[in-house]
């Protein structure tokens, strides 16, 4: 049950052809984050010469725009490549924002909004990069579209659908319970609370599934989703702390620095 978002674009990718990346702002998400981030070979090789990477225009600059765009729109990066972007938003919160590329488009203009950088220069090799029309356009638009409300039939599922969740194996519960609550006060107590269980047998059956205890899984699963959070938005360190369930700056610092051996800092500069 919880590799359904990534069946989910493993078909969109078939149908389509094109590559799905895909940003996560909500932790429920975190495993298509960990699937796969945008990082287009072709992209690499042309903005060597460039101090942008693409995650500053892909993540931070676009999702800075996206409420404009809540129904999607074409984006094409500052190396003239163009992706489908589509939010993901429940309850009017951003939950993850995927893009759907990456390719050229055809002359004729493309019939959806546009986020368009400033190209650099038009002095690069592309031919690898396939052209599209602007039908082909639309279509995998409309795909993506598709791909966005199994998504969100998902995440329902998963937050209001007590008989879905009780489908799930121990294991799946335990892990979506982390990645939906790691955020916040959740522990062992709460989690035995949601799973039925003792508070004895709860830490023996996250031991014996995971291999790793209670601390260490809910610690992973906050550090994965701060880096996230680092790496993809503008939020302060004191923000993330809080957001991603250290409770403070102070803390949040030492438990980085102690796993990362670099402070979060050095981690967000060096992405």
């Amino acid at each position: 049950m919880l590799n359904v978002p990534q069946n989910a674009v493993c078909c969109f990718e078939t149908l389509t052809g094109l590559t799905i990346s895909c940003y996560i702002y909500s932790p429920v998400f975190s495993r298509l984050s960990r699937w796969r981030n945008h990082k287009s070979s072709q992209c690499c090789l042309f903005k060597e010469r460039f101090s942008t990477e693409c995650i500053h225009f892909d993540s931070v600059h676009t999702v800075e725009n996206i409420w404009n765009f809540p129904d999607g729109c074409l984006k094409t990066c500052h190396a003239g490549f163009s992706e489908l972007v589509l939010p993901v938003i429940r309850e009017g919160k951003l939950l993850c924002l995927l893009f759907a590329g990456i390719f050229k488009v055809a002359a004729e203009k493309s019939g959806l909004p546009a986020i368009r950088a400033v190209p650099k220069t038009a002095d690069h090799d592309s031919s690898a990069i396939r052209t599209i029309s602007q039908e082909e356009v639309m279509l995998n638009f409309e795909a993506l579209k598709q791909l966005r409300a199994r998504l969100l039939l998902w995440y329902d599922d998963m937050h209001k659908n007590e008989a879905f969740r009780e489908q799930l194996s121990h294991k799946e519960q335990i892990l979506l319970i982390l990645c939906r609550e790691a955020s916040r006060d959740l522990t062992l107590k709460k989690l035995a609370a949601m799973l039925h269980l003792s508070y004895t047998r709860t830490s023996h059956v996250v031991k014996e599934l995971t291999g790793k205890s209670f601390a260490q899984l809910l610690k992973q699963h906050r550090l994965e989703y701060a880096c996230n959070l680092l790496s993809l938005t503008r939020m302060s360190i004191a923000e993330i702390a809080v957001e991603s369930g250290f409770g403070n700056a102070v803390n949040f610092y030492r438990i980085f620095k102690r796993e990362y051996n670099r402070s979060p800092q050095e981690y967000r500069a060096g992405r």
